[in-house]
Parts: C-alpha cells; structure tokens; sequence
C-alpha cells in the first residue's frame, strides 16, 4: 500500500517529505517509469480485493500470488 501511494506522490512530482518509505526515493523515481498513475491506481484496487479476499478467510499464499500476478 505506501509503496503504490508514494509512486503516486513521485509521479505527481509531489514533495519528498510527503513518501511514507523516503529511503526508497531513488528507486521511486526509477519505478515510476514503469508505474503510470493508471497502474498505481489498479494497484490500490488490487490490494483493496486482496485485503477483502483475506477478510472472508480466503488462503493468504493464493492471495499474496494473485496479488503479486496483478501488480
């Protein structure tokens, strides 16, 4: 979750002291090259079903897979 939120904030050219995880900052600014703000957003909405398929007691390893598949 803050890692998708702090590409936000770099791809919106948003101030450093806003990143939850400032020691990644370089490779923020290397990653947001691949993660447009469309992809971020289908991150966050990937991570919101994640989060909804754990709650309803779904296996957390085929969670954490399809997860990782989607970002």
């Amino acid at each position: 979750g803050t890692l998708l939120r702090d590409l936000q904030v770099v791809s919106s050219r948003g101030e450093t002291a806003w990143l939850s995880n400032t020691d990644l900052e370089g490779e923020l600014d290397d990653l947001v090259r691949s993660y447009d703000a469309g992809r971020a957003q289908r991150g966050f909405v990937s991570v919101d079903r994640a989060e909804r398929a754990l709650t309803r007691n779904a296996s957390a390893k085929v969670v954490v897979d399809w997860l990782a598949l989607r970002l």
